[in-house]
C-alpha cells in the first residue's frame, strides 16, 4: 500500500510479498522504518522455511534473557534462523527491538549465503 510501482525497490518488495516473506507486515511495508533485529529474524526465518528448513524448536530462542520481548507469533521463524546458526544474540540477549546494524546485516547475509 505504501510502496509505489515507481519506487526503485518496488520489485524487491513485491517479490518478497508474493513469496510470503512479508506476510506479517500486513498492507503497509513502511520502507523508511529502521529494520529491527526481530524483523530481520522473521524475514530470515520465513526464507529458511520457504527453502525447506524445519527445525523450529524454540529452546535456543527462549534461552535469551529477553525472549519475552519477542512477539509470540515470530518465535518459531526466529528459532529456525537461530537453530541454523544464521542469527545469534549477544551476552545472552537477542535484543529484538534494537535496530539491525550494517555489520550485523552483512554477517547474517553472509551466513545465509554460505549455508
Amino acid at each position: 500500500d505504501d510502496v509505489a510501482k515507481a519506487d526503485w525497490y518496488f520489485k524487491g518488495v513485491q517479490t518478497l510479498y508474493e513469496a510470503g516473506l512479508l506476510k506479517d507486515y500486513g498492507v503497509k511495508f513502511n520502507p523508511s522504518d529502521v529494520l529491527k533485529r526481530e524483523e530481520m529474524g522473521l524475514l530470515i526465518g520465513n526464507y529458511l522455511l520457504l527453502m525447506g528448513y524445519t527445525d523450529s524448536s524454540v529452546e535456543g530462542v527462549i534461552a535469551f534473557k529477553d525472549a519475552s520481548d519477542l512477539k509470540t507469533k515470530n518465535v518459531k521463524a526466529i528459532a529456525i534462523a537461530v537453530n541454523e546458526g544464521i542469527l545469534s544474540g549477544s551476552y545472552g540477549k537477542y535484543m529484538p527491538k534494537d535496530p539491525m546494524s550494517r555489520e550485523e546485516a552483512t554477517a547474517v547475509l553472509f551466513k545465509l549465503m554460505t549455508k
